[in-house]
């Protein structure tokens, strides 16, 4: 059992081998075609598929709005941000259970935390729309965000560092290509700057989706290897 457990637990680690390096290409490439076909498909216009509903219907005005498309990239990525939060609560709550480590536990709930405030951020538009309506400033809010990001990459690095960090790398570069092409547009206000700040987010949120999975993954099967048959949960079973 160990032995398997070891083996499928090698997978979920980080590393350079062919079969690693095509699993970071596969990941990056699923969402970055997506995003191509959004913006090269002829029937409807890109943007309104991209941006958030409430911004597709803003655009559009009155007459034309709406469509079940509106917003139909920006709201995969919210389904990935979601998978991301669910998966790795539940597995923090199963950890629990299990009396597993408890840094491995915090480092899952904080996981867990951050991303569904970061899906909850994306699907009601807190840091664009929500929060400065009522006066506060976005940059200040980005600010906040980058800070409580910061909070977990430190409190986490441990932990971080004994997964595919390298695919949680990845995601870091393209949420960080994503924020700053968001400050550039500000500044530079073209095509360019919206299609990279729109591309690298998906990239990025798709990435992390997939770390938080394996990651996930990974707990559970250190955590079996640990405690064995010799665990007691909390919950039994009669």
């Amino acid at each position: 059992m160990n032995g398997r457990v070891a083996i499928a637990e090698r997978i979920f680690q980080s590393g350079f081998s062919p079969l690693k390096i095509s699993q970071y290409v596969l990941t990056i490439a699923f969402p970055a075609t997506l995003f191509v076909l959004v913006i090269l498909q002829p029937w409807m216009e890109p943007s309104l598929l991209i941006t958030d509903v409430i911004s597709a219907a803003q655009m559009v005005g009155a007459e034309r709005c709406c469509s079940v498309y509106f917003g139909a990239l920006s709201n995969f990525g919210i389904l990935n941000w979601t998978v991301a939060a669910g998966v790795s609560l539940f597995t923090g709550l199963v950890l629990f259970i299990m009396r597993a480590e408890a840094t491995l536990i915090r480092f899952l709930v904080l996981s867990g935390i951050l991303t569904g405030w970061f899906a909850l951020d994306d699907m009601y538009l807190f840091h664009d729309q929500f929060l400065p309506g009522i006066g506060v400033n976005e940059n200040f809010v980005l600010l906040s965000y980058a800070l409580a990001a910061l909070f977990y990459l430190l409190d986490s690095r441990r932990e971080i560092l004994k997964t595919d960090y390298v695919l949680f790398g990845i995601s870091g570069f393209f949420l960080f290509l994503s924020l700053f092409s968001d400050v550039l547009r500000q500044v530079i206000d073209v095509t360019a700057t919206q299609y990279l700040e729109d591309a690298s987010k998906v990239i990025g949120i798709f990435c992390w989706m997939t770390y938080h999975i394996s990651a996930s993954a990974r707990a559970i099967l250190v955590t079996m290897k640990v405690i064995g048959d010799e665990a007691t949960p909390l919950i039994r079973s009669d």
